[in-house]
């Protein structure tokens, strides 16, 4: 008894949490993408129902720069006391094959908590575009080799990998037209100055129904309830093309495995709120439960296939 006693006050003494007495203050939710984003919306939604859960204010603090390499560094020096969270997307796998000077590894700085959802992602096209699907659009640019454009956010951004991604996997040569963020692919494509680009389904939608822009197919694995009419990749037999817009949660490395399973508890709840649910599908944002392992497993993947598609394709940082 007096052990225990002892090591209690120890534990007491130097800060020490455990599972069981885990969160003791506010936790912080570093979210690596700018206000208004869909992590960003999504993780100021769910913040609530999250507190709720925790029993502590979750607060949500936006660390964009750097393509949210500057929001990733400051949560893998952060105490692993899980009362700093990091809230990130498939771009968190996609940096390291550009940046090889990064103040933090992927792979073994962080602590893989969960998944919360995924954003499906649809190439879309001008309307004067006469492909009427993914393989009119391949089809179109073999016939005419460097003539076919394509816009994207910019250099290095997900829309671009996955651009390279589909152009070795297809053997097509489609010119790369990077803008300076998304609001300049968007006024590029409607106002006809590029011929195709990925857009969020959740915007493509509307865009399509008001004759703006065509959806000729979807990245997702299975059609999307909003547009069941559009084809996948995998309908259109281009394989390797499933791409989630991944969305998870991660803590500092050697947060304690009690900590992360707590946290693990109440995100599972969470997603599965009522609430939080019906927000995600007047979003688009499509369900991903995983455990931490497999999430884990995800982004060993994801970090080995996007740093193969960099050095292949001979992408250099701007």
């Amino acid at each position: 008894m007096r052990t225990l006693l002892v090591a209690a006050g120890m534990m007491l003494a130097t800060g020490i949490v455990t599972g069981q007495t885990y969160p003791t203050r506010p936790i912080t939710l570093v979210v690596t993408t700018s206000a208004g984003t869909t992590p960003d919306v999504l993780a100021r939604h769910m913040a609530p129902v999250l507190s709720q859960r925790l029993g502590q204010p979750v607060i949500v603090d936006n660390r964009a720069g750097a393509s949210g390499n500057i929001g990733a560094a400051q949560v893998a020096k952060a105490a692993p006391d899980g009362h700093t969270l990091m809230m990130t997307a498939l771009l968190f796998s996609m940096t390291p094959a550009f940046n090889k000077e990064l103040p933090f590894d992927p792979a073994t700085d962080f602590e893989p908590i969960g998944t919360v959802g995924k954003a499906t992602l649809a190439l879309v096209a001008h309307p004067s575009n006469p492909a009427a699907s993914v393989r009119d659009y391949l089809a179109l640019a073999r016939s005419r080799p460097g003539q076919s454009n394509f816009g994207t956010p910019g250099i290095g951004t997900p829309h671009h990998l996955i651009l390279e991604l589909l152009k070795r996997q297809e053997r097509v040569d489609i010119v790369h037209v990077p803008y300076k963020g998304t609001a300049g692919m968007v006024a590029g494509l409607l106002g006809g100055e590029i011929g195709a680009a990925f857009f969020p389904i959740v915007s493509a939608v509307p865009a399509a129904k008001g004759g703006k822009l065509k959806i000729l197919g979807v990245l997702s694995e299975k059609r999307i309830d909003m547009a069941l009419d559009v084809p996948t990749f995998r309908d259109e037999k281009i394989d390797d093309m499933d791409i989630d817009q991944w969305m998870a949660i991660f803590a500092p490395a050697k947060t304690s495995r009690d900590i992360i399973r707590r946290v693990h508890q109440a995100l599972t709840a969470t997603m599965e709120s009522p609430a939080v649910k019906e927000f995600n599908e007047k979003q688009g944002i499509l369900p991903m439960p995983g455990t931490p392992d497999e999430l884990g497993a995800l982004l060993k993947k994801e970090l080995t296939r996007w740093k193969k598609v960099v050095t292949e394709a001979g992408i250099k940082p701007e």
